[in-house]
C-alpha cells in the first residue's frame, strides 16, 4: 500500500527529504563542475598561456591577412563542407576562421550553415575542435563570446549539428535533439587536450578507455544492421585504434587527439562515420626529420631518388606526397632501427580493416559506397576499394595506388594528391560506410 494512503505526514516528510537530497546533489555536482572548469583554466594558463596553440597552428595555414571584422565575426560555411569530398575547401575555411580571431577575440560569432548541402563528420570535427579552443581561450581570458547561427536546411544535417556539431560543442542544451530523435542516433566522442596532459599525464588510461568505448560504439552501430563484432575482431579493432593514437602521440609531437563516431539510424541508408584527428607533425614531416643515417631514411631514399630522377614530381605530386604515401606501407616507421623491428603496422592494419568493411558493405544493393580518406599535412589519400593493400614478395604489405602496385611509379592522381594552397597541421582519418538492416540478411559474425 502506498504511504500516502495510511500515513500522510510520513509520506510528505519523505518527499521533502528526497527533494532536499536531490537539491544538495545538484548543488554538489555544479560546485564540482565549477571547480573542474577553474582547474582546467589554470592548467591552460600555466601550461600555454592565454593563447591556444591549436588556433596558432590553424591560423598559420591561412597566409592571407583576414579583413577587419570588428567585434562580430560572421562565418559562412560552404555548400560542400566535407573532408571526404572537398578537404582543401574545408581546411581553408577553418584556417581562415582561426586567422580572423587570432588578433583579438571578438565579442560575438555567427556561424551560417544555411547553404550547406553536403557535410561529413570529418569537417565538423575540425571546425568543432577550433570552436572548443576559441571557447577555452575566452574562458582563460575571463571573456564571454556570444554565439549564434543558422542550421542547414536539410533536417538530418541540422539534426547532426544539434546532436554532434557546434551546438553540442558549445553546450547549448535547449537546442539538443529531443528524446525521440536522440534515440535514433548513435554517437561517440573521446578526446585528449594537449594542455591537460602536460600537467596530468594520464594519456595511457585515456587511450585504453577510448579504444574500449569505441569498440562498444561500433558494436552498437553494427546491431542496426543485424551484425556484431566477434571477440577477435573486437580485439583487433582496439589494437588498430590504440596503435593509431599511440603513433599520433609518439610521432606528431603533440598529445592532442580526438576520435568520434556518428550514425543516424532514421535515414533510409544510415551512414556510419568514424574520424580520428590529431594535431602536430604530419607523416611527411616526421620522416623528413629523421637523421640521414637512420634505417628508415635508408628505406625510403631509393623511392625519393627514383621519383626525382624520373621527373615524376609535378604540381600535384611532390616529395611530401610521396613521403606520406610511403608512411602508409607496412614495416615503415620512424621508430624502426633495423630489419627485425616490426613497428609501422598500425596504418596498414587500418587499411585492411577498411577493405573488409568495404567488401562487406558494398556487396549489398544501394548507391552509397564505403570510402576512407587520410589527410596529413598537405597530402590527401583516398580509399574506395579500387586499389588494395597487398603483401609483396617479402610479405610486406604495400599499397601504391597504381596498376603495378609499385612504389617506384607515380600513383593514380585521383587517389593520391597534394592539397592546393592549404594544409592540415596534423593528420585526419575519415571513414564512412553504409549500414542498413534493409541491405543485410541474417546475423553476420565475420570480422
Amino acid at each position: 500500500m502506498h504511504p500516502a494512503k495510511f500515513n500522510v505526514s510520513l509520506f510528505l516528510q519523505q518527499k521533502r527529504w528526497r527533494k532536499r537530497c536531490s537539491r544538495l546533489r545538484t548543488a554538489m555536482l555544479r560546485k564540482r563542475a565549477r571547480a573542474r572548469a577553474e582547474e582546467h583554466r589554470l592548467i591552460r594558463l600555466t601550461s600555454f598561456g592565454k593563447h591556444s596553440v591549436l588556433i596558432d597552428l590553424l591560423a598559420k595555414v591561412h597566409t592571407k591577412a583576414p579583413p577587419s571584422q570588428g567585434s562580430l565575426i560572421e562565418l559562412t560555411v560552404p555548400k560542400t563542407f566535407s573532408m571526404l569530398t572537398e578537404p582543401a575547401l574545408a581546411i581553408s575555411m577553418v584556417a581562415a576562421f582561426a586567422k580572423s580571431i587570432r588578433g583579438m577575440l571578438p565579442r560575438a560569432i555567427k556561424v551560417d550553415m544555411s547553404k550547406v548541402i553536403e557535410q561529413d563528420l570529418g569537417a565538423h570535427v575540425l571546425l568543432d575542435k577550433l570552436v572548443d579552443e576559441i571557447d577555452q581561450e575566452a574562458k582563460a581570458s575571463l571573456r564571454e563570446i556570444r554565439w549564434s547561427g543558422n542550421y542547414p536546411e536539410n533536417p538530418p544535417m541540422a539534426r547532426f549539428v544539434r546532436a554532434m556539431g557546434i551546438v553540442k560543442q558549445l553546450g547549448v542544451e535547449h537546442e539538443y535533439p529531443g528524446p525521440s530523435e536522440q534515440a535514433k542516433l548513435k554517437i561517440f566522442q573521446r578526446h585528449c587536450r594537449h594542455y591537460v596532459v602536460a600537467i596530468r599525464p594520464t594519456s595511457a588510461d585515456d587511450r585504453s578507455i577510448a579504444v574500449q568505448r569505441f569498440a562498444e560504439h561500433m558494436d552498437s552501430c553494427l546491431k542496426n544492421a543485424k551484425r556484431r563484432l566477434t571477440p577477435l575482431a573486437r580485439a583487433k579493432l582496439c589494437d588498430y585504434v590504440g596503435e593509431i593514437i599511440d603513433n599520433a602521440i609518439q610521432h606528431a609531437g603533440m598529445n592532442d587527439w580526438t576520435i568520434q563516431g556518428y550514425l543516424d539510424t532514421s535515414l533510409a541508408t544510415p551512414m556510419c562515420e568514424i574520424v580520428i584527428l590529431n594535431f602536430g607533425k604530419s607523416f611527411a614531416e616526421t620522416l623528413e626529420e629523421l637523421p640521414s643515417d637512420s634505417y628508415t631514411t635508408e628505406q625510403i631514399t631509393g623511392y625519393l631518388d627514383r621519383h626525382a630522377k624520373g621527373g615524376f614530381f609535378n604540381r600535384t605530386w611532390n616529395r611530401e606526397a610521396l613521403l606520406t604515401l610511403i608512411a602508409l606501407q607496412g614495416m615503415v616507421s620512424s621508430k624502426n632501427r633495423s630489419k627485425v623491428d616490426t613497428r609501422g603496422q598500425g596504418t596498414a592494419d587500418l587499411i585492411e580493416f577498411f577493405q573488409k568493411v568495404h567488401d562487406e558493405c558494398n556487396g549489398h544493393a544501394g548507391s552509397e559506397k564505403a570510402r576512407m580518406s587520410i589527410i596529413s599535412g598537405g597530402t590527401r589519400i583516398v580509399f574506395d576499394g579500387t586499389y588494395r593493400i597487398k603483401p609483396n614478395e617479402n610479405r610486406t604489405r604495400i599499397i601504391a595506388f597504381n596498376a603495378q602496385n609499385d612504389l617506384y611509379s607515380p600513383p593514380d592522381a585521383k587517389y593520391v594528391t597534394s592539397l592546393q594552397g592549404t594544409r592540415l597541421p596534423g593528420t585526419l582519418i575519415a571513414i564512412q560506410f553504409p549500414l542498413s538492416a534493409g541491405n543485410t540478411t541474417g546475423e553476420a559474425k565475420n570480422g
